[in-house]
């Protein structure tokens, strides 16, 4: 598509995406399938509905911020397939780059380093459209009193190096029992919207503690969060401090 200021943008359905994704996979002939097989096989490799995936390339397109919008030249068959690179890369974390390129048919510089992490770095910016604070609705004092779900979320990760110790029990998530990188997510009670998160903090860091230096903070005093048992404070003051 070719607007008035001449820059082409390649402007898909979520049914032109989910067909492009699939004939971008060597050995995949999603040709003459039934739809829920193409979804399937769409889903197994790139780790997103494909109406997700052809909606975060649609924001990439048309959105205003120009610190996340994609160039022109981005805007092509060639960026569409880095852009499913980089779907790819994040789900299934390949570890040969050869092999990686090999499935999408490039060559092994095309498959590692900058040209697969800077549109690692395009999906993360789409953070700043998608997760934000709603205040009109979460900070009235006219709407429900408890307004979001807050929990912690670990991430695995290689172990991190301690100056005198073979390991960094900071470090260590008792959920993985190895080092991780742990998030708090909040999610909307009423909307199926994820509108906080904090991280990334080392593994071994209790949720209450990420809670009191963040969220906390941003609740409103007549405003409520729901969470787990690791959200229980041992004060007298329990459930004020926790404002759970």
């Amino acid at each position: 598509m070719r607007f008035a200021n001449g820059v082409s943008q390649l402007l898909l359905s979520t049914e032109a995406v989910r067909l492009r994704a699939l004939n971008l996979l060597a050995g995949v002939e999603p040709k003459g399938k039934s739809e829920a097989w193409q979804e399937t096989m769409f889903h197994s490799h790139y780790g997103s509905p494909s109406k997700v995936v052809a909606s975060m390339w649609f924001e990439l397109c048309t959105t205003d911020n120009e610190k996340i919008k994609l160039k022109p030249s981005e805007m092509t068959a060639r960026g569409f397939r880095g852009y499913m690179m980089a779907h790819f890369f994040l789900w299934q974390n390949p570890k040969n780059a050869v092999t990686f390129g090999f499935r999408f048919g490039v060559c092994e510089r095309l498959a590692r380093g900058y040209p697969i992490w800077k549109w690692v770095d395009r999906l993360a910016a789409l953070s700043e459209l998608v997760i934000f604070w709603h205040h009109k609705d979460l900070d009235s004092v006219n709407t429900a009193k408890r307004i979001l779900s807050v929990d912690g979320v670990d991430f695995r990760t290689w172990e991190q190096n301690h100056e005198r110790y073979n390991m960094d029990r900071t470090d260590c998530s008792h959920k993985h029992n190895h080092g991780a990188a742990k998030y708090e997510l909040g999610i909307h009670a009423f909307k199926s919207q994820l509108v906080w998160i904090n991280g990334p903090h080392p593994g071994g860091k209790h949720d209450l503690d990420i809670f009191r230096q963040g969220l906390k903070q941003k609740l409103k005093p007549w405003k409520k969060a729901i969470g787990n048992q690791g959200y229980r404070s041992k004060e007298e003051v329990r459930s004020q401090d926790c404002k759970c």
